[in-house]
């Protein structure tokens, strides 16, 4: 019986060592509600707040030294000189213009006019060299002053450098103890203060000047490119249709009658015209035609007369035959006289 219950309590004490890993591992590994459900998402990173930029130090213009204001004072009216001279030999400079855009609206005319008809290869090249010719102008016109707006921008910079330097010394001196600084000094920075002012207006109105005039410029330049974009397409057409037959054919009996008929028609017209200007031209230089019809009168009678005492003094003198020939034609001598 002893034997028995050990028995018994060893095979219940196995039994229940082999159940609880069992236990254990099946409670382990069946889902909980917590582990099927979503995990949350991450809450996103905060955003750094923006770092705001440094302002810079504002810059603080150098004042002159004390011993060196005289010379300096007269190395900036130097200088402010020679921009004035610049600004009085430049102030020419785009006035120019006015006569470059004349010559593009007659040349426009003429470009309008040659269009309009059946261009010739030499017509449109001839158009073409002249446009080419204007474009060549405006580049220099334009280079000019372009060049001449870089001067006025580089001058205006050292003016204006100048200035913010030539006030702080003046603040300064003025900021000194009474007595110190004489005033014969704060004198002579106030005039050159006042010599900056002035060439710094004189040079921002030339500028704004100038720059006026380069904007104009760009315009008659876009009048050329189309120009000669007009006249390259004509040119281009009138290659294409250079072997395309412009009219009838001489062999055709019709032609010469249409020939006929228009110089029938053209000679009396012509003749007409020819006429008509003829005694318009009269009548508005009458009084001119009679100015030199008195001349030649006069000049026929002053080498009559000459021309008798000429002779007695060619049959002493054989020599003067040849440079007095021209008093034995007094009449057309006269007249040539009296025309030219």
């Amino acid at each position: 019986m002893k034997i028995r219950s050990h028995y018994g309590s060893a095979a219940l004490c196995v039994a229940a060592f082999l159940a609880f890993p069992l236990g254990a591992t099946a409670q382990d590994t069946s889902p909980t509600n917590s582990e099927t459900a979503e995990e949350p998402a991450p809450a996103p990173a905060p955003v750094p707040a923006a770092v705001p930029a440094p302002v810079p130090a504002p810059v603080v213009p150098e004042v002159f030294p004390i011993p060196d204001i005289v010379s300096t004072a007269d190395t900036s009216r130097a200088f402010l000189k020679s921009v004035a001279e610049a600004l009085e030999s430049g102030a020419k400079l785009g006035t120019g213009l006015p006569e470059i855009t004349g010559k593009i609206d007659a040349r426009s005319d003429s470009k309008d006019s040659l269009l309009r008809s059946r261009p010739t290869l030499s017509g449109l090249r001839d158009a073409e060299a002249a446009w080419t010719e204007i474009n060549k102008t405006l580049d220099t016109f334009k280079d000019r002053i372009s060049k001449r707006v870089m001067e006025l921008e580089e001058s205006l910079n050292q003016i204006e450098n100048l200035d913010g330097r030539w006030r702080a010394t003046l603040k300064g001196l003025e900021s000194s103890e009474a007595g110190e600084t004489p005033p014969e000094l704060l004198t002579r920075v106030q005039i050159i203060i006042t010599d900056l002012k002035t060439t710094r207006s004189r040079v921002i109105s030339e500028r704004r000047r100038l720059l006026s005039v380069q904007e104009r410029v760009a315009e008659q330049e876009k009048r050329s490119a189309d120009a000669m974009e007009q006249i390259h397409k004509a040119r281009e057409t009138a290659v294409t249709e250079f072997f395309v037959r412009m009219g009838q054919p001489l062999w055709k009996v019709n032609v010469l009658e249409d020939v006929r008929s228009g110089l029938a028609n053209d000679v009396p017209a012509t003749f007409v015209a020819q006429r008509n200007a003829l005694a318009r031209y009269l009548g508005e230089n009458s009084g001119l035609l009679l100015a030199h019809g008195a001349l030649a009168l006069f000049l026929v009678l002053a080498l009559n007369a000459i021309a008798r005492h000429i002779k007695g003094w060619v049959s002493v003198d054989p020599e003067l035959e040849k440079p007095c020939f021209v008093f034995d034609f007094p009449y057309s001598t006269a007249i040539i006289l009296a025309v030219f």
